[in-house]
C-alpha cells in the first residue's frame, strides 16, 4: 500500500505545475483581453480570439477527465478495509491535495468562462460603436437626400429648378441641415 501510496502521491504532485502553466496562460489571456478591450478597433495577430479561449477550456475539460479517475482510486482505497489505518492517513493527505486539483480546475474554468463573456461583450461594444458611427453618418446624409430626390423629379411647374438661386439654395439648406445634425449630435454626446 505505501507504494501505491508513494505513485499517487508523486502523480498528484506534478499535477501542480500543469496548474500553475495554465494559470500563467489564463493571466495571460486575461491580461490580453483588457489590452484588446482598450484599443479603439480590433486588430488583427495580438488580440484573444474566441478559438483560444474555447482551446483553453477544451485542454481544462480534458486535464480534468484525467484527474477524475484519481480521485475515484483514491475513494476506493480510503474505503477498503484491507488498508491500515496508519495508511489511510497518507492516502486521505493524497486525496485533499487532489481535491484541491479538482478545485483549481473548477476554478480555472470558471475564470476562462468568465473571459469568454468578457469578450464577446467587448465585441458587442465595438459592434455597438461602429453602427453609432455608421449611423450618424447615414443621418448626415439624410436631408440631403431627400433634397436631391424632391428637386430631380423633374416637374415642370417646380420654379426652384429655373430659380436662379435654387443651387445655392439647396447646397445653404444641407448645410444648415449638417450644422443642425453636428451641433444636436455633439449635445447628446453622441459624437
Amino acid at each position: 500500500i505505501y507504494l501505491t501510496y508513494t505513485l499517487l502521491d508523486v502523480i498528484v504532485d506534478s499535477y501542480a505545475p500543469i496548474i500553475a502553466e495554465f494559470e500563467q496562460a489564463l493571466a495571460l489571456t486575461r491580461e490580453k483581453l483588457r489590452k484588446q478591450a482598450n484599443k479603439d478597433f480590433l486588430q488583427r495577430g495580438d488580440g484573444v480570439s474566441p478559438s483560444a479561449l474555447h482551446d483553453l477550456m477544451q485542454e481544462l475539460s480534458s486535464f480534468k477527465r484525467w484527474v477524475v479517475p484519481g480521485q475515484r482510486v483514491l475513494r476506493h482505497l480510503l474505503e477498503d478495509d484491507l488498508v491500515q489505518p496508519d495508511c489511510k492517513i497518507y492516502l486521505r493527505d493524497v486525496q485533499d491535495n487532489l481535491n484541491q486539483i479538482f478545485d483549481d480546475i473548477n476554478s480555472l474554468q470558471e475564470g476562462t468562462r468568465a473571459l469568454k463573456e468578457e469578450h464577446r461583450q467587448i465585441l458587442d461594444l465595438k459592434m455597438t460603436s461602429t453602427m453609432n458611427g455608421l449611423t450618424i453618418v447615414a443621418t448626415a446624409f439624410l436631408p440631403g437626400q431627400f433634397l436631391t430626390g424632391v428637386f430631380g423629379m423633374n416637374f415642370e411647374d417646380m420654379p426652384e429648378l429655373h430659380w436662379r438661386y435654387g443651387y445655392p439654395l439647396f447646397w445653404g439648406i444641407c448645410i444648415i441641415s449638417w450644422i443642425v445634425l453636428f451641433s444636436f449630435f455633439r449635445s447628446r454626446n453622441y459624437i
